[in-house]
């Protein structure tokens, strides 16, 4: 695998200031948010539009993704808070979507990015303070397998931020996990 289609099949890389956000495709997305939050995107059209969409869940605090026994879709299911997400391409701001909140019930709180341009795309969220880091539990997509994906997470956030690169017409699903701060 080189090293450009390895980057292609990663999806996502993010990052928060204290941590790092990952990603895994093991299994299929299931998604029954109970805020759901389109926006069309302001970015450069192409005649095969792609589409991203984030499930946001929250972890307790010190969860650690990466242990054994760790099930982050059983244990994770703390409110997502109100947590934006910003859609750019390097040089230009794109659209953004935000979370919503339900008071204290456990949710999974979904955004949609429709309607651009195949190619590559920094996702930046702005999470409550309460949060300390993120990682990406899993994607899926219409044009892409990531079955057998060896990573657990699938990716880690940096710095709130994660680099996507999106192929014409894609269809990408991705889990989002915030893990909140040590009280």
């Amino acid at each position: 695998m080189t090293r450009r289609s390895f980057q292609r099949s990663v999806a996502l890389s993010c990052a928060f200031a204290s941590g790092w956000f990952m990603l895994s495709a093991f299994s299929t997305l299931a998604v029954a948010p109970s805020f759901n939050r389109d926006v069309a995107g302001s970015l450069p059209a192409a005649t095969d539009t792609s589409a991203l969409s984030i499930t946001v869940r929250t972890c307790p605090a010190g969860y650690d993704p990466g242990k054994v026994g760790a099930d982050y879709r059983r244990d994770c299911t703390r409110p997502a808070g109100d947590t934006t997400f910003h859609l750019n391409q390097e040089g230009s701001n794109g659209p953004s979507a935000s979370t919503g909140t339900s008071g204290s019930a456990p949710q999974e709180s979904t955004v949609n990015f429709s309607g651009f341009a195949a190619g590559r795309y920094v996702v930046e969220a702005d999470a409550p303070s309460e949060i300390v880091s993120a990682f990406i539990g899993g994607c899926a997509s219409n044009a892409r397998s990531f079955e057998g994906y060896p990573f657990m997470p699938f990716a880690q956030v940096v710095n709130g931020s994660v680099t996507i690169e999106l192929l014409p017409g894609e269809k990408l699903t991705c889990e989002w996990y915030q893990i909140a701060a040590k009280k």
